[in-house]
This record gives C-alpha cells, sequence and structure tokens, in this order.
C-alpha cells in the first residue's frame, strides 16, 4: 500500500493541509488520557466532594507526570516506552524483604530479578538528582 488516508470533520475555514496540522498535533492526546485512566485511576472519583476530588485528581495527574518525566530522563531507551502497568510489572512487583537491623532499613530484593542491575542504576540516577 503506497497510499494512506485519513477523514477529519471539522467546521474550521482554513485550506485541507492547515488543518491537518491543526488536528495532526493532538493525534496521540487520546492515548496519554487512556494511559492515566488505566495507569493512575483518573476516571475513578472517590467521593462526592467537589474540591475534594479535584484535589484528587491534580495528585494523579502530578503523579502521571512525575512517571513520565521518570521514564524519559531516568529510565534506559528500551524501557522508555513501557506503559504505567508494564513498568509496574517489571520493576516494581518484585519479591522482597524489607528489613530492619540497628535502625537501618534494607530492601532485599529475590535473587531471580533478572533486572537487577538497570534497577540499580535508575536508583543511582534518582539519588544522584535527588
Amino acid at each position: 500500500f503506497l497510499w494512506e488516508y485519513q477523514a477529519l470533520v471539522t467546521n474550521m475555514e482554513d485550506a485541507g493541509d492547515e488543518i491537518w496540522r491543526f488536528y495532526n498535533h493532538r493525534a496521540c492526546m487520546e492515548n496519554y488520557i487512556k494511559e492515566s485512566k488505566t495507569g493512575f485511576g483518573s476516571d475513578q472519583v472517590s467521593g462526592d466532594a467537589f474540591y475534594a476530588n479535584a484535589a484528587d485528581l491534580w495528585l494523579k495527574m502530578m503523579a502521571y507526570n512525575v512517571y513520565l518525566l521518570f521514564t524519559q530522563e531516568i529510565c534506559p531507551s528500551a524501557y522508555s516506552k513501557f506503559t504505567i502497568s508494564r513498568f509496574r510489572r517489571v520493576f516494581f512487583d518484585i519479591p522482597g524483604v524489607l528489613t530492619t537491623h540497628a535502625r537501618r532499613w534494607k530492601l532485599k530484593l529475590a535473587n531471580t530479578f533478572s533486572r537487577f542491575s538497570i534497577w540499580m542504576k535508575m536508583l543511582q540516577k534518582v539519588h544522584q538528582l535527588a
């Protein structure tokens, strides 16, 4: 197939290529909205108080933005395109034990965690930025 077709319905009166450029920048916005719904529960409301729900949505969107910044700045490029659910499954759903000894906390990860070296590199980058 040598051609790709698109159909746009609009009430704009500009030239066809200008309309296409205007709408083309918004093409992946639906994917971001879907990711915020499935990954951060932005479509779920916790109560009937408007300001509490607004604050809840703001917190979820800030968490989503931190996640995007994390994947763009800290993650290796092979993992930067992961969805939040896949990212959680790969890097956070890890068997481990949190222990304390002499007032120091220690996280002991399972020996079977195959991406341990990548996880440690990301953790070191976070410590460098902090």
